[in-house]
């Protein structure tokens, strides 16, 4: 059974602001499971910005991942996922990236998807079997394959027409309600 959001509570967000900095996003405790190491050394020196959202599970990791020095990693630490911040950091990223060694398909990449944001995913787990073509996949120790989707993925325009196709696709797929009723058919027939 896949993993579901409310579709009620997401949508696209149309920000098509030229002046704005780009910026992607990432969100998970941070943790050497969840990997932003990678992330962070792929986006030293890059003109984008990466924030990571989510609250560091110790120092160490957090300060590796600090020591790196690329100025343009934010902290944002944890973000109530239910709120307003949290759906506008989301909903107006570049797109949205889990370099997780041993994710699955976060609900976070979910969210992302059904606001139409473009995803940059790990290969090793169920991602593919989430999204297909529609995202970017990298090996979870590939700095140079991450950085190069990135360049891709900045240099491209976003549109409200690739955004609501985004979106579209994770209501086809992720919608709350569909899920439930399948599970309720599965136990109940």
């Amino acid at each position: 059974m896949l993993n579901s959001v409310n579709q009620n509570f997401w949508k696209p967000i149309f920000n098509n602001s030229q002046t704005e900095k780009r910026y992607f996003v990432s969100v998970g405790r941070i943790e050497p499971r969840k990997n932003q190491l990678l992330s962070a050394l792929a986006f030293k020196g890059l003109d984008t910005d990466l924030f990571l959202i989510g609250k560091p599970s110790g120092a160490f990791y957090f300060n590796k991942i600090r020591k790196i020095n690329a100025t343009n990693v934010k902290f944002l630490g944890h973000i109530n996922n239910d709120s307003e911040e949290y759906k506008n950091i989301i909903g107006n990223a570049h797109g949205f990236i889990s370099s997780s060694w041993a994710e699955g398909a976060p609900v976070s990449a979910i969210e992302a998807c059904s606001m139409g944001v473009p995803l940059a995913l790990t290969n090793l787990s169920s991602e593919y079997e989430y999204y297909a073509d529609l995202a970017k996949y990298f090996k979870p120790w590939d700095v140079l394959g991450l950085r190069k989707i990135i360049n891709d993925m900045a240099a491209q325009q976003r549109t409200e027409q690739s955004r609501v196709s985004f979106s579209n696709y994770a209501k086809s797929k992720f919608d709350v309600d569909f899920h439930a009723k399948e599970i309720c058919s599965f136990y109940f027939s």
